[in-house]
């Protein structure tokens, strides 16, 4: 299947040479490298994560998924984001032997306690504020739904972010325009050998 991948793409840049007279270097393999990442990521396997019950310095996820305990953060009272919590240690990853990164996919969420617009940001480093500092994080939006967390919308979302290295800490928190309320979170990653 790689194969005629490969060959479907390289059959596209010389049709895009002959018809556009662009200069391509067919050698090149990063092109197909961030395909099978692209292809991957869509069409690998992904690992539910919850929060782990017995925590430890290393280990922060169940990446078993067997306890379902989501992650509960709050959001500051003035609106802006609350304490970071760390939703993966540096034991957590890789849960597959053999994978060397990782990339979040999806949150899903299965409390909220307003009815009002969320914003989760996920961050990579060594403490949340130095990950902030240095630009290594993602946020996304959602709306809550008190009654029916199942309503907010959405329940579960993409999660846009580059791939890390395995053993990568990463932290999560919430703003909420409501001011200091509650969102309870599952995440699900999706593991890389490169």
């Amino acid at each position: 299947m790689k194969k005629i991948i490969r060959l479907l793409i390289l059959f596209s840049f010389c049709f895009i040479h002959v018809v556009y007279g662009q200069i391509i270097n067919v050698e090149d393999n990063r092109i197909f490298d961030e395909i099978e990442i692209t292809e991957l990521h869509h069409h690998g396997f992904r690992r539910i994560i919850s929060k782990n019950e017995m925590q430890t310095a290393t280990v922060k996820a169940d990446t078993s998924a067997v306890s379902f305990y989501p992650y509960d953060l709050t959001a500051a009272a003035d609106s802006t984001f609350g304490t970071a919590v760390q939703i993966l240690g540096s034991a957590d990853t890789p849960i597959v032997a053999g994978m060397t990164k990782f990339d979040f996919n999806k949150v899903f969420v299965t409390a909220a306690n307003s009815n009002s617009v969320y914003k989760i940001r996920i961050l990579y480093g060594a403490t949340a504020s130095a990950a902030l500092v240095a630009g290594h994080y993602t946020d996304v939006w959602f709306f809550g739904d008190d009654t029916n967390p199942n309503k907010s919308s959405p329940t579960a979302f993409d999660i846009e972010c580059e791939r890390h290295y395995s053993g990568t800490l990463v932290w999560a928190q919430i703003a909420c325009a409501a001011g200091a309320k509650t969102a309870s979170l599952l995440f699900s990653l999706h593991e890389y050998q490169k």
